[in-house]
């Protein structure tokens, strides 16, 4: 088993009595009959006791963790210096959502389920929404992710986990449907790219099927990895024409839905800064990257949002959201749980853009008027 050479556990952590996790008992007193979920992703929110609770309280469809191999374990933190051996991938985030999805899925209504039947997600008030579980690879990714699959057998075993799985109705038959949608869905990025998720699905066991042979992958698998939204218009093509009267259609998609959720990009490098607002091109590039996500069946996703001043934070939150982005990447929790999203940035892009004008009018009088009288003088 995969031991790193130093170990990933703070000598001395900033807190040494860190109190147990108890997301259910929390989850049922505060939150547990109203939460509306919004297209938020919660992201280094490690200081908080219960990263579970509050993310889904303020009705985030998303949490991000970043994980350690340290041994055998999965130290969860954002850094190596905050690690913890208490603080793990199964103790903070799998225990507590596998304890609220029990209680969303008793055994009266649950335990004799099918291959076919759905379990109750998170929200009760919208319990077929999924929530997404994006795990950070800070580590070798083939070593890492054999442990992440390992520890979500809890989940898999009552079938809360999204899920590709070919569905045999009889021998050299199978269901057409292969996706099997459940309430938590588990996405690899990080370390854990395209090439290294397809790297772990190679190194997976044989098995023999219908008188072939393939990796068990291509039977089941419950995890998936988070696909480029940048460069996705490159990879993933769609093609139309027309030919004896009939319209035919075509793709050619390097990241597709079976194995990719979502699409993901950085908004500062995939769109730049928009504090003078969003250009044409820039909304442009906004589009046909949703777009193609859309068209691929994956999840849009921006992350490294403009975070102050804070109009100009929502601003940006507004217009991605009012153009059909899946999901936003967002660390102040609070601003997003009252939904109250300003709208006011435009006044006053428009406003700074007169005054930069204004002031690049005023240099350049300056300047003439400078140069007017050094040739009054010669």
């Amino acid at each position: 088993m995969y031991t790193p050479g130093a170990n990933l556990t703070a000598k001395q952590p900033n807190n040494t009595e860190i109190p147990p996790v108890d997301g259910l008992s929390r989850w049922k007193e505060d939150f547990f009959t109203s939460v509306i979920p919004i297209m938020c992703h919660s992201y280094n929110d490690y200081w908080r006791p219960d990263l579970v609770s509050f993310a889904l309280g303020a009705g985030c469809m998303g949490v991000e963790v970043d994980v350690w191999l340290d041994g055998t374990s999965l130290l969860v933190g954002y850094d190596p210096s905050e690690l913890h051996p208490n603080r793990t991938l199964r103790t903070v985030f799998l225990d507590p959502l596998l304890e609220i999805l029990i209680q969303q899925n008793p055994d009266e209504q649950w335990a004799n389920h099918t291959v076919y039947d759905r379990a109750r997600g998170v929200f009760s008030t919208q319990p077929n929404t999924p929530l997404t579980l994006l795990v950070n690879v800070k580590t070798d990714p083939q070593k890492t992710w054999e442990i992440v699959t390992a520890e979500l057998e809890p989940l898999r075993a009552n079938q809360f986990l999204t899920r590709f799985e070919v569905v045999h109705t009889a021998p050299g038959y199978r269901e057409k449907q292969d996706m099997w949608p459940g309430p938590i869905t588990i996405v690899g990025t990080g370390n854990m790219n395209r090439d290294a998720y397809r790297r772990y699905v190679f190194s997976r066991p044989s098995i023999e099927v219908d008188g072939y042979t393939s990796s068990d992958h291509y039977e089941y698998h419950d995890s998936f990895y988070d696909a480029p939204l940048e460069v996705l218009p490159n990879g993933n093509l769609f093609t139309q024409g027309l030919a004896n009267g009939m319209v035919w259609t075509g793709s050619s998609q390097l990241d597709n839905a079976d194995e990719a959720y979502f699409a993901s990009a950085s908004f500062n490098k995939a769109i730049g800064s928009v504090r003078m607002g969003f250009s044409r091109k820039q909304l442009n590039a906004v589009r046909e990257q949703v777009y193609i996500a859309k068209k691929s069946n994956l999840k849009s996703r921006y992350y490294d949002l403009p975070s102050w001043p804070t109009n100009y934070r929502d601003y940006v939150w507004d217009v991605l959201s009012r153009e059909g982005v899946d999901m936003l990447s967002i660390h102040d929790l609070e601003s997003v749980a009252k939904r109250g999203w300003s709208k006011g940035y435009t006044r006053t892009a428009v406003w700074m853009t007169f005054v930069y004008f204004w002031l690049f009018s005023m240099s350049v009088v300056a300047l003439l008027y400078k140069r007017l009288l050094v040739l009054g003088t010669a």
